[in-house]
């Protein structure tokens, strides 16, 4: 596999936060959005789905040498991978709602499109379930024109959100857990 390890600094929190309150009784069903070469995959895989559980990742693959790393390491996985190639904005309202543990959303780097994945990736979060945002104290190379840090679409959704979500970790990454599956009274 491709060696990913900007994913590694974040596994001592994920391990605290996410590990101890995944399901044990049944299988965890794991959503990651922006996959590259499978680096957080396989860590979410060995450390959190236990036996069972499942991964389903979603990217572009747009280099051919990331994706056959990744096809590489899924191979491995004996069916607990489920690969979705293609842009998350037409993947993410094809699956099935509440049906995942926990989704990572780690696709684009824009805040317009983090937002729009958070969006879309929301109703497919159990309740009791995570939202974990890389990339928050990120910005672009450059300060390129027409270009926002993923943190403003963060922040966007936290709030718009607020009511549904309690925020249980901030910093390179945002770790959130879903509370409620709408603003309505419960």
């Amino acid at each position: 596999m491709t060696n990913t390890t900007w994913h590694r600094q974040n596994t001592v929190v994920w391990q605290a936060i996410l590990a101890p309150a995944l399901p044990r009784t049944r299988p965890v069903n794991w959503l990651e959005a922006g996959s590259y070469a499978g680096g957080s995959a396989s860590w979410v895989a060995e450390h959190l789905l236990g036996s069972d559980g499942t991964i389903t990742c979603i990217d572009t693959w747009g280099d051919a040498e990331v994706e056959a790393a990744f096809d590489a390491w899924a191979a491995t996985m004996e069916g607990r991978v489920v690969k979705r190639k293609g842009r998350t904005q037409d993947i993410l309202p094809t699956l099935d709602r509440e049906s995942y543990d926990g989704v990572y959303i780690d696709a684009d780097h824009d805040a317009s499109a983090v937002l729009r994945d958070a969006v879309l990736a929301w109703p497919l979060v159990r309740v009791g379930g995570f939202i974990v945002f890389d990339d928050y104290q990120w910005s672009h190379p450059n300060h390129k024109v027409g270009q926002l840090a993923p943190s403003i679409g963060i922040d966007a959704f936290l709030s718009a959100y607020r009511l549904q979500v309690v925020q249980l970790h901030c910093g390179t990454q945002v770790i959130a857990r879903k509370r409620r599956s709408n603003n309505h009274a419960d």
